[in-house]
């Protein structure tokens, strides 16, 4: 109860007297503004230094797109720049592409030298 307790004063008209002090009330926020970009959580890959999404190109390709992230919340992540709206995100299964992408590149150079010789 203490982690997720916050005192907050709120006026309502109260005319049957339903509602009495002390109780307690789901309450949801709404922030005002224009309408943002945003993907889902695991949409996003932070390798620590920078956050990347994966862009559908279409015909079985893609690309990493470096992006800057915002506010996060309902399993949704704020997109600052980087991407705009009606770009083909990778949702799901990204873990997959940055590890196949990790694994060709390791390959490649790997075989670079065998090339050479």
């Amino acid at each position: 109860m203490m982690t997720r307790t916050g005192k907050l004063r709120i006026e309502l008209p109260n005319p049957d007297g339903r509602l009495r002090a002390n109780m307690f009330a789901e309450v949801e926020v709404m922030l005002g503004g224009a309408p943002v970009v945003q993907v889902p959580e695991g949409a996003v890959i932070d390798t620590g230094d920078r956050q990347v999404v994966i862009i559908d190109l279409g015909e079985g390709r893609f690309r990493p797109e470096p992006v800057m992230v915002g506010r996060r919340g309902g399993g949704m992540i704020e997109i600052v720049s980087g991407i705009e709206a009606g770009d083909l995100v990778v949702s799901a299964a990204t873990f997959l592409i940055d590890a196949e992408s990790n694994l060709n590149a390791a390959l490649a150079a790997l075989a670079a030298p065998e090339a050479q010789e």
